[in-house]
């Protein structure tokens, strides 16, 4: 894994197995408009905490935050589509039924080393799978989203063992963002 040397953007995440995204992938071409930017699959992950641009000693005090994670290997099972909030949508994700505790624990374990590294986030986290974004609202844009959470609320994508937690970079390029594997944390068996 690469070594930091300067300030990078960086998050702690739960990878997703391949198959999954693929699913999730190919349910979301319904919703490709220009007022609308679906998630690549490449670029899908449960974001557990977004840490911004950090430092070497931030990635290194992350680093030991992470070591405290002393959760089990735990199922996570991706169900339905969800928004925040359904008259004005931003974000339209895939809910996560099992797994939701204890990725919450997870949050709250690095949440509470976070305090004298950085700012908190200040909304209540919700665990979930990123689908798609709306760059636009008008009737159109928000009818489209509301109909494809309509259509997908019941569907199962699909369940896997989540077996490690990852500090990952963030490089962002007119492409879009490339995320690499900066630390992994392997959760017990």
């Amino acid at each position: 894994m690469p070594e930091v040397h300067e300030r990078i953007r960086a998050f702690i995440a739960v990878d997703i197995p391949t198959d999954i995204k693929e699913r999730i992938v190919r349910a979301a071409k319904e919703l490709e408009s220009e007022g609308i930017r679906v998630v690549a699959a490449e670029q899908m992950h449960i974001t557990l905490f977004f840490l911004g641009y950090i430092d070497a000693a931030q990635v290194e005090a992350t680093k030991g935050i992470m070591s405290s994670i002393g959760s089990r290997r735990f199922g996570v099972s991706l169900h339905g589509i969800g928004t925040f909030a359904i008259k004005r949508p931003r974000v339209i994700f895939a809910n996560i039924r099992d797994g939701a505790k204890e990725l919450h624990d997870i949050y709250e374990t690095v949440s509470n080393g976070m305090p004298a590294l950085m700012k908190l986030e200040k909304e209540e986290f919700t665990p979930h799978l990123t689908v798609a974004r709306l760059k636009r609202f008008d009737s159109a844009t928000t009818g489209r989203a509301r109909d494809f959470i309509e259509s997908y609320k019941d569907m199962d994508f699909g369940s896997f063992e989540c077996k490690e937690i990852k500090l990952k970079q963030s490089v962002l390029t007119n492409e879009g963002a490339v995320h690499s594997d900066i630390h992994v944390k392997e959760l017990e068996q």
